[in-house]
């Protein structure tokens, strides 16, 4: 189950910090366990409908467990990057924990990305963190789609808690104090 805010108007070049509590129970493996969404779903090509698969028809960032296994991240699959990887912190597990999730968004390498945990720094590096039309045209070319992402892009919806989970196993995840701050 998750939680879910449309609406957005989140653009290229704004600040977005998110913030939230998670409370992860037990010891059981984390690995690909997505806890925030930041989503594009109107910058879809609707000629392509169906065609890609449906979990992509929303591109986004997202935090996720990666690394091994407890290690929370930045996956950027869907925008056709790179997982921006941590390992140096493990996410405590039985307790609460404070996420800070600050981007200043871009389509390209000049997105900022910055992951904290518990006011730990555990990611800071530049990278693009938005749609980027040529690099969505380029990757559906190659598999005989035209592809055209739709202008203007942003984001407008964000999902909390656990979202569209690959997980393995069942998980018992709690949220708290939630907010996103655009600037």
């Amino acid at each position: 189950m998750d939680i879910e805010k449309n609406g957005l108007n989140i653009r290229s070049g704004d600040k977005v910090t998110i913030k939230a509590d998670f409370y992860i129970s037990g010891t059981q493996p984390l690995q690909n366990l997505l806890l925030i969404d930041l989503e594009c779903c109107s910058c879809w090509d609707p000629n392509v409908g169906d065609n890609y698969g449906s979990e992509n028809q929303c591109p986004g960032v997202r935090l996720m467990m990666s690394g091994g296994n407890d290690y929370l991240s930045i996956e950027r699959g869907k925008i056709s990057g790179t997982t921006l990887e941590q390992t140096d912190l493990i996410f405590p597990r039985n307790q609460w924990v404070s996420i800070e999730w600050e981007m200043t968004l871009s389509d390209n390498d000049n997105g900022q990305n910055k992951l904290l945990i518990n006011g730990m720094e555990v990611i800071n590096e530049n990278a693009m963190n938005m749609p980027n039309a040529q690099i969505f045209r380029d990757v559906f070319a190659t598999k005989g789609i035209e592809f055209n992402l739709q202008e203007p892009t942003f984001y407008e919806r964000v999902q909390i808690g656990a979202t569209a989970n690959p997980t393995a196993g069942d998980v018992e995840l709690f949220v708290d104090n939630f907010s996103i701050r655009v600037e």
